[in-house]
């Protein structure tokens, strides 16, 4: 008898177990309903109007068919123009910066501050006035070129030329006359200048900001920039002369002891950091903004193969015997025009 109940007991338990318990159906995506199942085959009617195949649960996807009226909207359209930065492209552009160019402030110390300075203490024309003086601030003035081969989404490596002249007003002019004598109408007219020019070689490094990081309205691309350069040639030029009127030999000849017309080259490298943005005009050209520092270290002067030394620039520098050599530095804002090629992104 034992052994019948036994059997029994272990043949409920099997059904109970292979049998489905609940499913829960989605109900015109807003309401649920808990569905007991029965023993009713796969195909049956009752399945079929609650949307069920067998036991298994069924959407509002799994009961709408290739006929069904629902629509599924579309997503965003895809931009069929890639941006141009993520292809080789070009740049052309100019910049304005401020900052040190010691070799400026050398020469500005060695102008002459009294008529003794030129003429000596026994001088006709004792009365010194300066009618323009030199301006104490560096302005650059870069020219630029860039060609970008390799970048995609997140870097880019670029090669970069540019031509610097600084336009500082570095000019210096002043007169000497004689008060005492209002009569004779002596005077003197002294007029010093100094000018560089320099070109540079190089390449820089970009690696883009998340969004979530930095991000500027209608900026589409801002990056991290790092570059180094070579600068092959800088020229400098230092000018000096005079007019005079009623002024005696003796002063004209202690003037001409004094006039100069120099040149010399140098060499330099340097190097820069800062960030760089990128906005968009069409699917092939943009609009680069740079904001950077640059410091540069210039040496290696020479005339016809003599060094330039510091009292080449100011006869009374502190260094006079020694070679000139500088660190400048300048904060630059360049704006570059970038053109490129407009790809179709892969099918």
């Amino acid at each position: 008898m034992k052994r019948y109940y036994f059997k029994a007991i272990l043949t409920l338990t099997t059904i109970i177990i292979s049998c489905p318990f609940v499913s829960i159906a989605q109900i015109d995506n807003t309401s649920y309903r808990t569905i007991l199942h029965s023993n009713q085959p796969p195909d049956s009617a009752a399945n079929r109007d609650s949307g069920i195949a067998g036991s298994r649960p069924a959407t509002a996807h799994a009961a709408a068919g290739p006929d069904s009226s629902k629509h599924v909207p579309a997503g965003p359209p895809v931009d069929t123009i890639t941006h141009f930065w993520l292809h080789p492209y070009f740049g052309i552009g100019a910049g304005w910066g401020i900052g040190s160019f010691p070799l400026f402030s050398e020469w500005n110390k060695g102008l002459p501050d009294s008529s003794s300075d030129l003429v000596g203490n026994n001088s006709e024309v004792p009365t010194f006035t300066i009618k323009e003086a030199t301006t104490a601030y560096n302005i650059f003035w870069p020219i630029l070129v860039s060609f970008t081969p390799l970048t995609n989404k997140t870097m880019s490596f670029s090669l970069e030329s540019s031509f610097y002249f600084i336009f500082t007003n570095k000019k210096f002019i002043a007169s000497l006359t004689n008060e005492a004598d209002s009569i004779s109408g002596l005077s003197i007219n002294w007029e010093q200048s100094c000018a560089a020019y320099y070109f540079t070689l190089g390449m820089s490094y970009s690696h883009a900001i998340p969004e979530e990081y930095f991000r500027i309205d209608g900026v589409n691309k801002a990056s991290i920039v790092l570059g180094l350069s070579f600068t092959p040639l800088i020229h400098i030029t230092e000018k000096a002369s005079f007019s005079a009127t009623n002024t005696a030999d003796s002063t004209i000849a202690a003037l001409k002891a004094d006039i100069y017309n120099k040149a010399f080259n140098g060499a330099g490298i340097s190097w820069k950091t800062g960030i760089s943005t990128i906005r968009r005009l069409s699917p092939h050209s943009g609009l680069e903004i740079d904001l950077v520092y640059i410091g540069r270290w210039f040496d290696y002067f020479h005339d016809g193969g003599n060094s330039i030394k510091w009292k080449n620039i100011n006869k009374k520098s502190s260094s006079a015997n020694k070679n000139i050599s500088f660190l400048s530095s300048e904060f630059e804002i360049n704006l570059l025009f970038l053109s490129g090629k407009s790809y179709k992104p892969p099918q």
